[in-house]
C-alpha cells in the first residue's frame, strides 16, 4: 500500500526524526496512521528542497554559470533548468 521509495539523502536518521515528529506533533494514536503522514511529511520536505534548488539555479543562470555546473550543484535535471529561462 505504501510503496513510495524514499529518495536518496533521506536515510534512517531523517526517517526516524520524521516519525518522532509525527508522533509528538500530531499526537498519533495508532501506528497505522504513520505511513500516510510520514510520506506526506517527506513529500513536503522534497517540495521545499526542489523549490529552493530552483531558486538557486535561477540565480546561477543570471550569473551565466554553465548548465553542467548548475546540474552538479542543484541536482536538477537539464530540462528543469531549461524551463526556468
Amino acid at each position: 500500500m505504501y510503496s513510495k521509495s524514499v529518495k536518496s539523502g533521506y536515510g534512517y536518521d531523517t526517517s526516524k526524526k520524521a516519525i518522532c515528529i509525527l508522533i509528538a506533533d500530531f499526537k498519533i494514536d495508532s501506528l497505522k496512521e504513520i505511513p500516510e503522514l510520514y510520506y506526506g511529511y517527506i513529500d513536503g520536505i522534497r517540495e521545499g528542497e526542489n523549490k529552493r534548488n530552483k531558486e538557486i539555479a535561477n540565480r546561477m543562470l543570471k550569473k551565466n554559470m554553465s548548465i553542467e555546473d548548475i546540474i552538479e550543484i542543484t541536482q536538477l535535471t537539464k530540462e528543469e533548468i531549461q524551463k526556468l529561462n
